[in-house]
């Protein structure tokens, strides 16, 4: 289920990152074809999602884990770059540890 949610921020980071509000000062990717890859990760997200429950359940989860992640984003974003790379580091930290203990047990 971790791997959703990450699936998830990555996606809906690459999207805002697209976006005229995010701030200038952090980083983002500068390629043609964001917006797809945003897109297709936000749609295997959903399909993790689905998935793992039936596909009402998965998909009210799946909603409001873009709005979650989309609040966090854009307040850390606005808050600077301490913040932001704050936010990516315990994401990271938390998919890294679910899978290690899903390899685990």
């Amino acid at each position: 289920m971790i791997l959703a949610y990450y699936l998830a921020f990555a996606g809906t980071w690459a999207g805002y990152a697209q976006s005229g509000y995010y701030p200038k000062d952090l980083f983002h990717l500068r390629f043609r074809g964001v917006k797809i890859i945003a897109s297709i990760l936000l749609l295997l997200s959903l399909i993790l999602f689905v998935k793992e429950s039936n596909w009402a359940i998965g998909g009210t989860i799946f909603f409001f884990a873009i709005i979650l992640l989309l609040t966090l984003l854009q307040l850390t974003a606005v808050l600077g770059k301490k913040y932001f790379r704050s936010l990516i580091a315990i994401i990271h930290l938390l998919t890294i540890g679910s899978l290690i203990y899903h390899f685990i047990s």
